[in-house]
């Protein structure tokens, strides 16, 4: 997941609930959910032509 949607999704998707609702618990109430619409034409075309197992696979270099 790319840094930017997971921030963005941490915030309005997991924090805010937890502020408003006492007894929503990510961990059984969410689950991270991307789709191709979320990313960027570069994120898609990277994520359709290079599929990684972990983070350890992607290469940083620019």
């Amino acid at each position: 997941v790319a840094p930017r949607l997971y921030l963005k999704k941490l915030v309005g998707d997991v924090l805010d609930r937890i502020d408003q609702f006492p007894d929503f618990d990510p961990r059984t109430h969410y689950k991270l959910t991307v789709s191709s619409g979320d990313l960027t034409a570069t994120e898609r075309n990277l994520a359709a032509h290079a599929p990684v197992a972990s983070a350890d696979d992607l290469d940083l270099e620019l």
